[in-house]
C-alpha cells in the first residue's frame, strides 16, 4: 500500500511538472500569435510609415521582454543604414540616424546577411560603442531584414540585461523580419507605381496640352490656306473679270459720247452701268486683299464671307486701285 503511494505520487509529480511545461510552452505560443497578429496588423496598414513600425516595435518589445528595438534600411547609393523607425529606452530618440554598411554590429548583419545574438556587448568586438549609450546596452540580437536573397534592412533588439534573448527569440524574429522584407519590398514596388503613374499622368497632361496647341496651329493652317486660296481666286477673278469689265466701261464711255446733250435718261443709264463697274472692280480688290475670313449670315442657315470686314486696306503704294475705273490687263 506505502508503495502504491509513493508511485501515485511521483506519478503526479511528472504529469503536474508535464502540465507546467505544457502551459509554459501554450503561453510561449499565444505571445508569439499575439506578436505576429501585430506584425499582420501593421503590415495591412503599410509598413513603411514610421508610426505603424513604431508600434510594430513597441509590440514587439513587450512580448520577448526587451529595452529597445530598431528598424534600420539600406540606402544602396550611399552604402549606408538609415533608422526608419525606433521605439523604447534608447532607440526612440537615436543619436546616430545613419550607420555604414559593414561597421557596428548592425553594419556587420546588413554585410554579411546574417543573424548575430550578442550576450553582452562588453565582451564583443563587433559592437560599435558610444559612451552616451554603452551602459545602456548589454544584450543585443541584429537579424537582416531581407526580400529575394537580398539584404535591404536590419531588425534589431537590445536589452539592458545580458543574456536576454534565446534562439527562440532569434526564430521568433526571423519570421517577423521575413513579413516586413515582403511588406517593405511590396510597398517601395507599389510607390514606385504609383510614382510612374503620376509621371505617366504628367506626360499625358502635357500631350493634351500640345494636342491642344497642334490642333490651334492646324485650325491656323487650314484658315491662311483657305485665306491664300481665296486670294489666289480673287487674283485669278481680277484677271478674268478685268478685262471684259474693261470692255464694258469703254463702251459705255463711247456710248456716252454719241448720246444727244439732252437724253438725261440714257446718261443716267450709262452712269449707273459704269457705277456698277467700279463696284464689281472694288469687290475684286478687296477680294484680293483678304487678311482674314469673317462669315456673316446669309440665307437659313447658310453664311458669307463679310467682305469688308475680312479686307483690310494694303500699304500705299501697292495695288492702289480700288478707286480707279476698270482697265484692261
Amino acid at each position: 500500500m506505502e508503495r502504491n503511494t509513493e508511485r501515485l505520487v511521483k506519478e503526479n509529480e511528472i504529469l503536474r511538472e508535464i502540465l507546467r511545461e505544457t502551459n509554459q510552452r501554450l503561453e510561449e505560443k499565444i505571445h508569439e500569435f499575439s506578436l505576429f497578429r501585430v506584425v499582420a496588423d501593421t503590415i495591412n496598414r503599410s509598413v513603411t510609415k514610421a508610426n505603424s513600425l513604431k508600434l510594430l516595435l513597441s509590440k514587439m518589445i513587450d512580448i520577448i521582454g526587451a529595452s529597445n528595438g530598431s528598424i534600420m534600411l539600406i540606402d544602396e547609393k550611399e552604402r549606408q543604414l538609415h533608422i526608419e523607425a525606433a521605439s523604447g529606452s534608447k532607440d526612440a530618440h537615436p543619436t546616430h540616424p545613419t550607420f555604414p554598411v559593414g561597421r557596428g554590429v548592425a553594419g556587420w548583419v546588413a554585410m554579411q546577411g546574417k543573424p548575430i545574438i550578442i550576450d553582452d556587448v562588453s565582451h564583443d568586438d563587433k559592437f560599435y560603442r558610444n559612451e552616451a549609450v554603452q551602459s545602456q546596452i548589454r544584450a543585443l540580437l541584429c537579424m537582416p531584414i531581407a526580400f529575394e536573397n537580398k539584404t535591404i534592412g536590419v531588425l534589431n533588439v537590445s536589452s539592458e540585461q545580458p543574456d536576454a534573448f534565446s534562439l527562440n527569440t532569434e526564430r521568433i524574429l526571423r519570421i517577423i523580419a521575413g513579413q516586413v522584407g515582403i511588406a517593405i519590398a511590396n510597398t517601395r514596388s507599389w510607390e514606385e507605381q504609383k510614382q510612374k503613374e503620376l509621371a505617366l499622368q504628367e506626360k499625358n497632361q502635357q500631350l493634351l496640352e500640345v494636342k491642344g496647341e497642334l490642333e490651334t496651329a492646324q485650325a491656323q493652317l487650314m484658315k491662311s490656306q483657305r485665306l491664300e486660296a481665296l486670294k489666289q481666286m480673287a487674283v485669278s477673278l481680277h484677271h478674268e473679270i478685268n478685262n471684259p469689265l474693261a470692255t464694258i466701261y469703254s463702251c459705255t464711255q463711247l456710248l456716252e459720247s454719241h448720246l444727244d446733250a439732252l437724253d438725261e435718261s440714257g446718261k443716267k443709264t450709262l452712269n449707273t452701268v459704269q457705277e456698277s463697274c467700279r463696284q464689281i472692280k472694288d469687290i475684286v480688290y478687296k477680294l484680293s486683299n483678304l487678311q482674314d475670313i469673317v462669315l456673316t449670315n446669309y440665307v437659313a442657315d447658310r453664311k458669307m464671307i463679310d467682305i469688308d470686314k475680312s479686307y483690310s486696306e494694303p500699304e500705299k503704294g501697292e495695288n492702289d486701285n480700288s478707286n480707279k475705273a476698270p482697265s484692261q490687263g
